[in-house]
């Protein structure tokens, strides 16, 4: 890197308020580039008598052939163990040959995200970009996230990615579950997740194979009608491949059917079970009890039981239907469809009943 002395000014710029300027240095500096990839905040680059960013910026390319952006990184919002997530502040292009900022707000329907995956030590290079590429792949035909292609690049040596796609409305199941929902509610989010599921991944000839409420994010803005987006397609499959015997298996332990633990493969029938638990937390509160042992946990997921009472479901046919979600027997598992049915005719009798007692007040 080149040597700065005291005398010579750094120019440093943030990206979201350039002045006009600052836009034009910044554009040569980004358009001369000839190998794009990411370009740190705080750090000088050698470039003029300096340039120093205020925010990260990130290279992608277009929607158009042969066109280019950058996207501005805000605050990372997730932290995992295979990688992490960081929101998107806007996009810089060129127009006219002049850099334009335009931010996430103007458009917020079209909200991004960037997912960012290092490589991990004990995994070889060659098996972790096939992996990635996979991601990518199931993810661009779940269709819903918008993803764009991974960017491949070098960090001080250290391999690492990034994919860019649309960030979801709303929060994680997870953190929607700690508010206060009457069962009225609880049941329509129940029908949603189901929805989103057949839409989302099923109908896309997918299996999920990572269902937990982590990976579902909920949109409560109108309680009644909420709407689900199945996240991370990490470890999706079509549901034409097989991968019996396929060690390890990847996922959330607590909320995988028996028959993967058993080396028997991944399904439509192994995601209905997944999803079998998600339901019951929806109605009952409380999450698969921690634990760190396969076995353990292999044992409990044969119980085909509930790892709480659905104590804010009164209606028998739904818990009935929930219930045989989980049942250790893929083939034995409740349908989707028999379940949405189930939970809409209990939402129609809610309505009905609920007019009654408003006619005879």
């Amino acid at each position: 890197m080149t040597k700065f002395t005291e005398n010579e000014k750094v120019s440093v710029i943030n990206p979201t308020k350039m002045s006009e300027s600052e836009s034009e240095l910044l554009g040569d500096f980004l358009d001369g580039d000839d190998d794009p990839e990411v370009f740190f905040k705080n750090k000088i680059y050698p470039f003029d008598n300096g340039l120093k960013l205020t925010k990260e910026i990130s290279w992608r390319s277009g929607k158009d052939k042969g066109s280019q952006c950058f996207e501005v990184i805000g605050k990372r919002v997730g932290n995992g163990n295979y990688g992490y997530i960081d929101k998107v502040k806007g996009k810089l292009f060129f127009s006219n040959d002049e850099l334009v900022y335009m931010p996430v707000s103007q458009k917020p329907h079209k909200a991004r995200i960037r997912k960012e995956i290092p490589r991990k030590p004990h995994v070889s290079e060659s098996q972790w970009r096939r992996d990635i590429k996979k991601e990518y792949k199931r993810t661009k035909e779940a269709g819903h996230l918008c993803i764009r292609k991974p960017v491949f690049f070098q960090d001080d040596g250290n391999l690492r990615a990034y994919l860019f796609m649309r960030e979801m409305p709303g929060q994680t199941l997870e953190q929607a579950l700690k508010g206060n929902f009457d069962e009225k509610t609880r049941l329509a989010l129940c029908l949603a997740i189901i929805k989103a599921y057949k839409q989302q991944v099923q109908a896309r000839q997918l299996v999920h194979n990572d269902i937990s409420p982590r990976n579902i994010m909920v949109d409560l803005s109108e309680p009644l009608n909420p709407r689900c987006f199945f996240i991370d397609f990490a470890f999706a499959k079509k549901q034409s491949t097989n991968d019996a015997m396929v060690f390890p298996i990847k996922g959330t332990a607590l909320f995988i059917a028996p028959e993967r633990f058993e080396g028997k493969g991944s399904s439509t029938a192994s995601d209905i079970f997944s999803l079998g638990h998600i339901l019951a937390q929806v109605m009952g509160e409380e999450p698969p009890e921690s634990c760190n042992k396969v076995d353990l946990i292999f044992k409990r997921s044969l119980r085909g039981q509930f790892d709480s009472e659905l104590i804010y479901l009164k209606n028998q046919q739904v818990k009935n239907q929930i219930q045989n979600m989980l049942h250790p027997d893929p083939e034995k598992r409740s349908l989707l469809n028999e379940v949405s049915s189930t939970i809409s005719a209990a939402l129609e009798e809610d309505r009905l009943t609920s007019s009654q007692i408003a006619i005879s007040a």
